[in-house]
């Protein structure tokens, strides 16, 4: 466990193309490979190591007028702002628990996640649900809250 909150602690990321040629599902290039390919190729990646990955987000083609266009986004300073106020949450969340060693949501062990984040009753049908109807894992319980914890603290719903 890190002990220096002042240490950057950044997270793993991972990706891949959807198949071998890299067009499953685009929008405007239409896949060369056959199903079964795409199967294969999606197969490579074992279950216990997706198990262990927190968010999956496919990301679609953009276009290049979004990307080159005048529009402004949020500047670093407001996106800073938002950090600091989230992780700012998160601190006063782990000091007035006793829980020190713990600087955000990240670094949360199974109690915590227990004590912060419990799913009220259509969250646990749904866990439940997902749990008997897919290959998931319990390692997945403990992370999946931990992610919803971490979007809450950044003002999702």
């Amino acid at each position: 466990m890190n002990s220096d909150p002042t240490e950057i602690r950044s997270p793993d990321v991972a990706a891949m193309n959807p198949c071998p040629c890299g067009y499953y599902g685009d929008s405007l290039k239409p896949c060369t490979c056959a199903p079964v390919v795409v199967t294969k190729y999606q197969k490579r990646i074992s279950g216990p190591l997706l198990d262990r990955i927190d968010i999956h987000i496919e990301v679609p083609r953009v276009d290049y007028e979004k990307l080159s266009g005048n529009k402004l986004n949020e500047t670093s300073e407001v996106i800073r702002q938002r950090v600091q106020a989230a992780r700012e949450l998160q601190r006063i969340r782990f000091s007035n628990n006793g829980s020190s060693d713990i600087i955000s949501n990240a670094d949360m062990r199974i109690g915590e996640v227990r004590q912060f984040c419990k799913l009220e009753d259509e969250g646990q049908s749904l866990m439940r649900a997902a749990m008997s109807q897919t290959e998931f894992v319990g390692a997945c319980l403990s992370s999946h809250p931990k992610v919803i914890a971490h979007h809450r603290g950044f003002g999702g719903e």
